[in-house]
């Protein structure tokens, strides 16, 4: 289902949506929408960064965690069948 709202807009940004959405073949309510749904994904993407940091804040990974990490790293990177590229 969708639901249609209504929104002013000054003449200035009126005109400068009219000339997008000639450039790019799509009506104005297609170029608004398209804004929106940016913007809400935009808001997603900060809000899980947000949550993310404040997790690692809250619990940051331990010196030991850090050099087992670093082990399996450089295990797996003596392991890999590097191809001589030169």
């Amino acid at each position: 289902m969708a639901t249609q709202i209504n929104i002013r807009l000054d003449d200035q940004t009126v005109a400068a949506l009219d000339e997008m959405a000639a450039r790019e073949g799509a009506t104005r309510a297609e170029i608004v929408r398209l804004a929106v749904l940016r913007l809400l994904r935009a808001a997603e993407r900060a809000a899980i960064a947000s949550a993310y940091r404040e997790a690692y804040e809250d619990h940051p990974e331990t010196v030991g965690e850090m050099r087992r990490a670093q082990r399996s790293a450089g295990r797996l990177t003596a392991e890999e069948a590097w191809e001589r590229w030169w």
